[in-house]
């Protein structure tokens, strides 16, 4: 039986951002987010408020739905897809 992974918000903002090849420049300037203040999150040094998530998987393309999804393999096979 597969083993399901929770990662925290900042991992999970990190492997999205990866997945799509994005570097955090490009997040920031899509997000209107500073490089600190997302390379803060990523590393969970501060938590994300909502509308940080929503710019970030607005900026992706993404729902917060797809966003949240606990399945690193199905979300990296959207990303490529």
């Amino acid at each position: 039986m597969a083993r399901r992974v929770r990662l925290t918000s900042g991992e999970r903002i990190r492997f999205r951002r990866k997945c799509y090849g994005w570097s955090l420049e490009r997040l920031a300037r899509a997000t209107g987010l500073s490089v600190s203040a997302l390379s803060r999150l990523e590393r969970d040094e501060q938590p994300v408020r909502e509308r940080e998530i929503q710019a970030i998987a607005d900026a992706l393309g993404e729902s917060l739905a797809d966003f949240y999804r606990d399945d690193p393999s199905a979300m990296k096979r959207e990303a490529a897809g």
